[in-house]
């Protein structure tokens, strides 16, 4: 019983000394980490019954609100067999261009996707308080242009693999 109370003395002393500040961070960063899992996607893209390509997508506008606001911006976790690029043997990430939506006769459907505007290689120490980081995958930072409609749809792969296409709902709050 002595032991018990010692200890939970020793427990309060030290739980007291720790900052409010470090404690609130610890729940912040929980709470994002939380999120993230309901704005990720991933896909595996294979050739012959194996795997050639695995990414992540996570949308980080609702994540970061106050940073990333000029436009639709994903990071993206790639493994390739192989070379970790965005560009891997003409593998394209897209996003849906509702703009385009105006039918030609003979316009093929890849038309109405819009290529990135900008893409950034993200550093190592750059958003490890996301789901999904490992050391093995290039990560990328990947700007679209801002759309003013709640349902994103992203598109990955390529004529030869094949494509896989993913909806995001921006605000869940809306819906």
């Amino acid at each position: 019983m002595k032991l018990s109370i010692a200890f939970l003395l020793l427990v309060l002393l030290f739980g007291g000394c720790m900052q409010k500040q470090d404690f609130q961070t610890l729940i912040n960063d929980d709470r994002t980490y939380t999120k993230a899992i309901g704005y990720t996607k991933s896909a595996t893209l294979r050739q012959n019954g194996t795997s050639v390509a695995v990414a992540t997508f996570i949308y980080i506008n609702q994540l970061y609100k106050d940073l990333y606001t000029d436009g639709e911006y994903f990071l993206v976790g790639l493994d390739f067999e192989g070379e970790n690029t965005l560009s891997h043997d003409g593998v394209q990430l897209l996003l849906y261009n509702p703009q385009s939506f105006q039918f030609q006769p003979n316009e093929k459907r890849m038309d109405f996707y819009a290529a990135p505007i900008e893409v950034t290689v993200v550093e190592k120490d750059q958003f490890i308080e996301l789901p999904l980081r490992n050391s093995w995958s290039s990560y990328y930072l990947v700007k679209f242009e801002k759309r003013e409609v709640n349902t994103l749809k992203l598109r990955f792969g390529n004529e030869n693999l094949g494509y896989q296409d993913f909806t995001i709902i921006k605000d869940r709050e809306k819906n």
